[in-house]
Order: structure tokens, then C-alpha cells, then sequence
């Protein structure tokens, strides 16, 4: 029972990485090709030609801070 949670908990942090590091590279590199920002307009241009990288770095994040509202929850 213990192993199989400590599997599983290995699983969890790997796809919160993971998810998290691919949607960061993404995103950071878009950005870093624009060289400077002009407007608004151009980072919503950015966000919505990568929306998958802002998806994916959403889950992380939302992956992340589940723990804490469990453990301040209950």
C-alpha cells in the first residue's frame, strides 16, 4: 500500500514538472523572439498562438497548489 503511493505520488510531481517546464519553455521562448513588447495586443497575440503551452503550464500550477488547499481544507 505504501509503495504504491509513494509510486504514485513520484507519477504526480514527474507530470506537474513536466507539464509545467513545457509550457514555461514555450511561452518564455515566444517571448524572448519578440525582443520587445509593443502592446498588449502582441502578448494576447503570443498566448493565443500557444495556448497548449499556457494550458499545460495552467495544470502545473494548478498540480502545484492543490496540496495546499487539501492540507488547509482539512
Amino acid at each position: 500500500m505504501k509503495a504504491t503511493s509513494l509510486v504514485l505520488e513520484l507519477i504526480y510531481n514527474l507530470v506537474m514538472i513536466g507539464l509545467g517546464s513545457y509550457g514555461s519553455y514555450i511561452l518564455f521562448s515566444e517571448f524572448v523572439e519578440m525582443e520587445q513588447f509593443r502592446s498588449i495586443s502582441q502578448i494576447l497575440l503570443v498566448v493565443r498562438k500557444r495556448w497548449y503551452a499556457l494550458l499545460a503550464l495552467t495544470i502545473a500550477l494548478m498540480l502545484f497548489f492543490f496540496p495546499f488547499f487539501k492540507g488547509l481544507s482539512g
